[in-house]
């Protein structure tokens, strides 16, 4: 790492470790050219070879070297002095650390105006066209810095600025642009640079009645598991139903179990157990006690092992 055994002891550094701290920056790169002096850059008393967040910015130092690593650390304001050892990364005049601290009091999240840059890394936090340096003060007394509120139009107040649902198509005077019971904020997601396209499908989710593309509508799905009394992710696998093409993830697409075939007021797409003892048809027959009836007993018997199957898979999810 640059930094002879004896130093690394005298400055506390392991000197069998390249990178004592394992913010992925070299100790002898930390420690700096006078190793008489080794850098301290938040001059908390801890060298930065020694400390997870050299700049004392909240945010720690593997975290802010970028793609680049320690060969090429992220400069998001170009002056020459990387992020990892930048009070204010961006150079909008609002110290990172006061950024973040601002956001965490405000409740308002770590990316205002949701376009995929960190309020810190961001000269215009809410995109509202002034930048942050010139709106540093909290006009109306509501305990929100104006940098992180934005001024602009939301007409139908569905969380997306109206000039941004003019980008994206939606409706700004809709909260529901295609109807299916999703507001378009919800739906265009997090980073309105990248809106939410569940299926791939080339239609943002925010227009799309069909989301999953499973043949089943957004809005249809919703009011299934309503009525069944069921949640909006009915297999737990932490995607919403209508963003699921496999809901009760058994396998079968969702657009092919459209019917209740137990009769229990339940959707099988939706249905995590099939009752095969209420299954009735085609000639065949099967009660509760597994009693076989009719034509099409053998058949019966087989549909019957298959869902015992099913049931045997679920159980351990």
């Amino acid at each position: 790492d640059g930094v002879t055994d004896v130093a690394e002891i005298a400055f506390g550094t392991d000197p069998t470790k390249a990178d004592s701290d394992g913010d992925g920056l070299p100790d002898g790169l930390e420690i700096g050219a006078d190793p008489k002096k080794p850098r301290d850059t938040d001059g908390d008393g801890k060298i930065d070879a020694l400390d997870t967040d050299d700049d004392g910015d909240g945010i720690l130092t593997k975290d802010e070297l970028g793609p680049g690593g320690a060969t090429s650390p992220a400069d998001t304001d170009k002056n020459g002095k990387p992020d990892f050892l930048s009070a204010d990364d961006d150079g909008d005049g609002i110290p990172t650390a006061k950024e973040i601290a601002d956001a965490k009091a405000a409740n308002a999240g770590d990316d205002v105006d949701k376009d995929g840059v960190k309020n810190w890394l961001d000269t215009d936090s809410d995109g509202d066209g002034v930048l942050d340096k010139d709106e540093p003060t909290d006009k109306n007394g509501d305990g929100v810095p104006d940098y992180l509120k934005s001024n602009k139009v939301d007409s139908d107040g569905d969380g997306l600025p109206d000039d941004v649902e003019k980008t994206l198509g939606t409706d700004p005077n809709k909260a529901d642009t295609d109807g299916d019971g999703v507001p378009d904020g919800i739906e265009v997601g997090s980073n309105t640079a990248k809106p939410i396209d569940t299926d791939g499908d080339g239609k943002i989710d925010a227009l799309d009645d069909d989301d999953d593309g499973d043949g089943v509508p957004t809005k249809q799905e919703i009011a299934d598991a309503k009525a069944a009394g069921l949640g909006d992710d009915v297999d737990g696998d932490g995607k919403k139903n209508w963003q699921d093409s496999d809901s009760n993830g058994d396998g079968t697409p969702d657009g092919q179990q459209r019917v209740d075939a137990d009769a229990d007021g339940i959707q099988d797409y939706l249905d995590m157990a099939i009752d095969v003892g209420s299954l009735q048809g085609g000639g065949f027959s099967c009660n509760e006690a597994g009693n076989v009836a009719g034509d099409g007993a053998i058949l019966a018997t087989v549909l019957a092992g298959l869902l015992a199957a099913r049931r045997r898979k679920l159980a351990k999810r």
